[in-house]
């Protein structure tokens, strides 16, 4: 794009309807750095770019539907800063930003944060928009440990440190006191007359009084200004200096609090400074993406697509002069057109004032916005990737450079042919125009069949007739007039494609009011065969007008059809949810028999379990005294066997004491009983298994070290001593039960019994493994635990034990 195209098409001044869609200042400045060179590199990256600002626009389209249901809110721009330039002070050694500039990049990260988690949600539906929260980074404990400490007006918050807080509590007392001392120096001397006023202010950072200027040398003090009559001075009183130079001390001291704390956080911010630049050229990227999506939605746009040789509009509107219209209240006129199939080239001719230019103006625009990745206004829109947009539009006469209309005409024409390849779009306003019709006109045609046998998409306007005949004769150029309405001899400025135009340029001159005998001379001068030519082109006109009119007509007819069949739609869509609601109302009424039968089925249910849990409560307790009984069975018969080892004889030892050993297998004396050591459970004292009876022993207590077991031995009581005690299982083996993969109700009847064993066995400590999973298993054990006999409490077991995977229960014993 050549500067004389970008400013003969106004693309800038597109640029700047865009600004308005902006909302902060970091929006506009990311705009205004786009706007150096807008047009994208390739065809992907205009794709791109198109994809992103149309997954905004339905963000944009759903915000403003009435179901906003399931809604992620919009993206917030307002009021950021531009806080780019800050984030390039970041990294410097020893540098501390302003308060200022540290709360706008704060705010910038805050937002950007934010920005990122609602991206995120509107992922899976906007997939493009998704990708730009893959570059923000996460801020969360930045902005805690920084959020807060400086206030929106740049000053520091009370609470950012300590000692800021410390100094200003001092400042405020030192203040008082300073206010004491002058209110005292006041009220003294004020009645003399001495004092100008009966207060205190302040000037050059010192408290003083106003002194009449007559009593300066009587006041003792240091003077600091005076006022601009010259009567007044304003001194600061003697007894005050030693006050004032302590509060200047602390708001020096203050100062450099601050300082200390700014540096400090801008060290904290440099530590991620490539994050927050990242964080905030992304936020700024989004607003323009938005502020893009947003002039799209307002100005019905839609998404250009390319194609390799073809150019398509279909209602498509100049930006620009549809945003002035609309502030009139009018509407814009827009056009259709359609060059491919190796016809490249359109000639617009028509009267003056009747829209050409504005015709050549809007493709050749429309073309930049599409190569930008802005949405085009159109109802739809294919473009060719034109590598380079060529543009001569207006009177380009420079007195400077001793150029005529023409000749700077002829200029840009051969700047023209020179650059112009097959991947260009050339646009020339009045192509030949300014010199003779007939040269003017041959001079059109070569120039038109240059850019035929280069391939180049062109679009021009003339008045010449040669030009208009050559493009009326020649298959590959497509001919297209502005309309003119006879009845009122006004242009409509529609684009009538298929015909050429009427210049019609006498009658303009008699709308203007030149005279009528004027314009009958200039009839009269008319070769009959022009006039021949102008009655067969007015007569041209009046048939496409009649077949604009009947397409028009069709187009309504069609448009209601659509209107119908949508209403049929609408109709048959709030039938089906009339139907839908009566089924879900039978349903819920279905429902409600149902839940009244099965709550009356639980009730029953419920009480047949409460008798059989008061059953299954009664045998526990009657196995709790069993196992009561036989424990104190067995204590007395412990007890009754010590007392027969401790009334025997002592036995003569076989082997010294230090011989026994877990495992051996020794013989009691007096007592007769053969019995295997267990353990040692203290010095000279240990455990032997005497049958199913467990005792502790001396080694006085062993008559005979047997070195094996004797054959068939199980160790026993003596004659005549009989005990039979529960059946009963290792205590190892039941502190623990593994229930994962049972259903709740196997679970619970395994995991009861397996308490009820525990408490035969007095296993005070168990673990119950269910595993994860919904924990439906978990919840079913704990209700049982609630209520059960044998159990004290229960909790989730530590992490080293299985965690929410395991129940710890506690027994109660007694």
């Amino acid at each position: 794009m050549t500067d004389a195209a970008r400013q003969a098409l106004e693309l800038d001044a597109l640029l700047a309807l865009l600004g308005r869609y902006t909302y902060s200042a970091l929006g506009q400045a990311c705009l205004d750095q786009w706007a150096q060179e807008p047009l994208a590199a390739s065809p992907e990256e205009a794709v791109r770019r198109l994809e992103e600002t149309g997954e905004a626009v339905e963000w944009l389209r759903n915000a403003d539907s009435p179901d906003q249901r399931n809604l992620t809110p919009l993206p917030r721009f307002q009021g950021l800063r531009n806080v780019q330039p800050a984030t390039e002070q970041l990294g410097v050694d020893g540098f501390a930003m302003e308060a200022h500039d540290i709360f706008c990049l704060l705010e910038a990260l805050e937002r950007a944060d934010e920005t990122r988690g609602r991206l995120w949600r509107e992922r899976a539906r906007r997939p493009k928009l998704g990708q730009h929260a893959d570059r923000i980074p996460e801020f969360g404990e930045l902005l805690r440990e920084l959020g807060g400490k400086i206030l929106p007006n740049g000053d520091l918050a009370d609470h950012a440190s300590s000692g800021l807080a410390r100094v200003r509590r001092q400042i405020e007392r030192q203040r008082q006191v300073v206010h004491e001392s002058l209110e005292r120096f006041v009220r003294r001397h004020f009645d003399e007359g001495r004092l100008r006023d009966d207060y205190s202010t302040v000037r050059n950072g010192r408290s003083v009084v106003p002194v009449k200027a007559s009593w300066k040398g009587q006041i003792e003090g240091v003077v600091h200004a005076a006022s601009s009559t010259g009567q007044t001075v304003f001194v600061e009183p003697l007894e005050t200096i030693t006050q004032n130079n302590k509060l200047v001390s602390l708001l020096e001291e203050e100062q450099r609090e601050i300082l200390r704390i700014l540096r400090e956080m801008t060290e904290k911010l440099s530590e991620r400074d490539e994050d927050v630049r990242v964080a905030v050229k992304t936020l700024a990227n989004l607003e323009l993406i938005f502020a893009k999506a947003r002039f799209g939605y307002e100005f019905r746009c839609c998404l250009p697509r390319f194609s390799a040789d073809e150019l398509k509009l279909e209602w498509a509107r100049h930006p620009l002069l549809e945003d002035v219209l609309r502030r009139k209240g009018r509407k814009v006129e827009p056009l259709s057109l359609r060059l491919a199939e190796g016809r490249n080239v359109l000639v617009i001719s028509g009267p003056n004032a009747g829209g050409k230019t504005v015709a050549l103006k809007t493709v050749g625009l429309l073309a930049l916005m599409a190569r930008s990745g802005v949405p085009i206004p159109a109802a739809e829109a294919v473009f060719p990737w034109f590598e380079q947009v060529l543009a001569d539009i207006g009177d380009a006469q420079s007195i400077e450079a001793s150029l005529s209309t023409f000749s700077a005409h002829v200029q840009m024409l051969r700047d023209m042919l020179e650059a112009a390849t097959s991947r260009s779009l050339v646009i020339i306003d009045e192509l030949g125009g300014a010199t003779d019709p007939q040269e003017g006109g041959a001079l059109g045609v070569a120039v038109v069949d240059s850019f035929l046998d280069q391939g180049a998409f062109a679009l021009v306007s003339t008045h010449l007739p040669l030009l208009k005949v050559h493009a009326a004769n020649n298959e590959r150029i497509v001919s297209a007039a502005m309309g003119y309405d006879e009845a009122t001899l006004s242009p409509t400025h529609k684009l009538l494609v298929g015909v050429p135009g009427r210049s019609a340029g006498l009658s303009m001159a008699a709308r203007f009011g030149l005279p009528e005998s004027v314009i009958a001379r200039a009839r009269a001068a008319m070769a009959e065969q022009d006039e021949q030519a102008s009655e067969l082109i007015g007569k041209l006109h009046a048939r496409v007008e009649e077949n604009e009119r009947k397409q028009e007509q069709l187009r309504i007819a069609e448009q209601r059809l659509r209107e119908r069949e949508r209403e049929i739609l609408r109709e048959a869509e709030q039938n089906e949810k009339r139907k839908i609601a009566e089924l879900e109302k039978r349903f819920q009424h279905a429902v409600r028999e149902a839940q009244v039968a099965n709550s009356e089925a639980l009730k029953q249910a419920l009480e047949k379990v409460e008798q059989a849990e008061a059953g299954r409560r009664a045998l526990a307790n009657a196995q709790r005294a069993l196992a009561r009984t036989q424990r104190e069975s067995t204590e007395r018969l412990q007890m009754a066997a010590s007392e027969a080892l401790g009334k025997a004889a002592p036995a003569t030892m076989v082997a010294p004491a230090a011989e026994l050993r877990e495992g051996s297998h020794v013989k009691l004396g007096g007592f007769g009983a053969q019995g295997k050591i267990l353990r040692k459970i203290g010095d000279d004292r240990w455990e032997v298994q005497v049958g199913q009876l467990k005792m502790q022993i001396r080694s006085a207590d062993v008559s005979e070290i047997l070195d094996q077991a004797p054959k068939g031995f199980r160790g026993g009581l003596p004659d005549g001593v009989t005990f039979k005690p529960a059946v009963e299982r290792d205590p190892s083996a039941l502190q623990e039960i593994n229930v994962i993969g049972r259903t709740a109700e196997e679970a619970r009847a395994e995991v009861d019994k397996f308490l009820d064993e525990a408490a035969l066995a007095e296993v005070r400590r168990l673990r119950i493994i269910h595993g994860h999973g919904t924990n439906a298993l978990r919840r079913s054990l704990w209700q049982m635990f609630a209520g059960h006999i044998h159990v004290e409490k229960y909790y989730q077991a530590e992490a080293r034990e299985g965690g929410a995977g395991a129940t710890i229960v506690e027994m109660r014993l007694d």
